[in-house]
């Protein structure tokens, strides 16, 4: 009969212990798993991607610390670099210890795909709705949103967005035009920008940046290149 495995546990940062659950990730490679533990939150990830969560934590610690160990199991792995930190890291300081692990260890190899299939739908006189079509995977990718006002606006990132297809842009100007794009990141890099081309007066680059005009009035097109545009209406 074949010896039962127990399901992997977590109690970093708590006075209790959970079972996050076999992840999805392939187990003979390199990962980087986060855990954060609070009072009121304890949140395991693994490459960025939420693999256990929950809000009713107690913080708790011991006095003597062990990794990879609990009663008679044991962590049958290796571990390059174990870093700690007093408190628990905003998603942007999250995102740099991944990039900074990620560039000593080569953890993601390759920047992420581009974004398709982007839509811009104007949902009331004050809001764009903005869906894209990417693949998510075991690997979490952050989506970079940015927006400019007309044609000779300037494009400034309105919203970094982990692991969605989705965005709701709110508190426009009715009878606006407005421009997006949206690029995709991991902790590889952004996604590599080939070319660009310019169309009614707005700079894009592709195929890592795809960007909607929301126009005063419906309807759709392609240009030259095969680049879907996109009007919304904002009354």
């Amino acid at each position: 009969m074949g010896t039962t495995i127990p399901p992997p546990t977590e109690n970093f940062g708590s006075s209790a212990r959970y079972v996050v659950g076999n992840p999805a990730q392939p187990l003979d490679q390199y990962h980087l798993y986060n855990v954060a533990g609070k009072a009121g939150e304890l949140t395991a990830r693994i490459n960025g991607i939420v693999q256990y969560s929950t809000t009713i934590n107690t913080y708790g610690y011991y006095t003597a610390p062990v990794l990879g160990v609990w009663s008679s199991t044991y962590f049958a792995g290796d571990v390059a670099e174990v870093l700690i930190y007093s408190r628990v890291l905003n998603s942007d300081e999250r995102d740099a210890v991944n990039t900074y692990l990620n560039a000593k260890y080569g953890l993601v190899t390759n920047a992420p795909a581009a974004p398709t299939n982007l839509t811009a739908s104007a949902v009331s006189t004050t809001q764009i709705s903005l869906r894209w079509d990417f693949g998510l995977g075991n690997d979490s990718t952050v989506f970079k949103i940015e927006r400019k006002t007309g044609a000779g606006g300037t494009y400034s990132q309105i919203a970094a967005l982990a692991d969605t297809t989705s965005y709701l842009d709110t508190n426009l100007t009715a009878s606006t035009i407005y421009y997006y794009r949206v690029k995709a990141s991991n902790s590889a890099g952004d996604g590599l920008l080939q070319r660009s081309q310019r169309h009614h007066g707005c700079r894009w680059s592709g195929p890592a940046v795809e960007q909607y005009e929301a126009l005063a009035q419906g309807g759709s097109r392609r240009d030259a290149a095969g680049h879907q545009q996109q009007r919304g209406v904002l009354a």
